[in-house]
Parts: C-alpha cells; sequence; structure tokens
C-alpha cells in the first residue's frame, strides 16, 4: 500500500516543479498561453509563450499586435532562444464578427501547433 503513495508522492512532486517555474513577461506585455514540453527532441523541455504585446482591457476592441516566444532552459531561468512577431495573428484579426482568433498552443511529437480561427475574408477583384 505504500508503493501508490510514493507514486502519487512524487508525482506531485514532479507537478510543483513545472507549475513552480516562472514564466517570464516582458515589461509591458500579458500572457496569453504557455505551454512546456520537449519541442526539438533533445530530451530537456522548451517553454512556448504566446504574448500580447500591449496590456488592454478585455473590452477593447483595439488590434493588439501578439508574439511568440521559445524560451531554453539555462540553468534555473528561460532564455530567450526564438521569437516571431508573425506567427501569431493579433488580437482582432479574427475580423469583425469573430474578434480574437487565438485559441491555443501545443506541442504534439515535436511540433508546434498554433490554433486560430475566424472569418475568411474574400479579396475584391
Amino acid at each position: 500500500m505504500k508503493k501508490p503513495f510514493f507514486v502519487v508522492m512524487f508525482a506531485l512532486m514532479e507537478l510543483t516543479q513545472i507549475s513552480a517555474q516562472k514564466i517570464p513577461i516582458p515589461n509591458g506585455f500579458s500572457l496569453i498561453k504557455s505551454v512546456v514540453e520537449d519541442l526539438d527532441k533533445d530530451s530537456v523541455n522548451e517553454l512556448v509563450a504566446a504574448y500580447n504585446t500591449r496590456i488592454v482591457s478585455e473590452s477593447s476592441s483595439e488590434n493588439i499586435p501578439r508574439m511568440l516566444v521559445i524560451y531554453k532552459k539555462d540553468g534555473v531561468n528561460w532564455t530567450p532562444w526564438i521569437q516571431s512577431k508573425t506567427a501569431l495573428l493579433g488580437s482582432q484579426d479574427g475580423g469583425p464578427m469573430w474578434g480574437d482568433p487565438f485559441e491555443s498552443i501545443e506541442i504534439k511529437n515535436g511540433i508546434l501547433i498554433i490554433y486560430h480561427f475566424g472569418e475568411e475574408v474574400q479579396n475584391a477583384p
């Protein structure tokens, strides 16, 4: 009966260590979503963070640019590895009907997947 208890305690300790790692948030940015998984298949987890590049109220209709940052672990700190200002759509790029197109990010089998949605806009002839 003691064995399952130790397994549960170990799992809780691992979960606490992962959640205790501070996610860096650049000044003036707000965190939308983050995920920690092994992205480059080196058996070391990376942190992928999606940010609004400005802090605004949720009721704002302003289109806020976004930034995606992938961090590598440097001892106990996360160090920026790759940054993109074009990987994520802006906060209102889903169009007037859908608004914010960002759904989520995930890492699956070493592949970063970004989920967006919104209405399709036809180009005028």
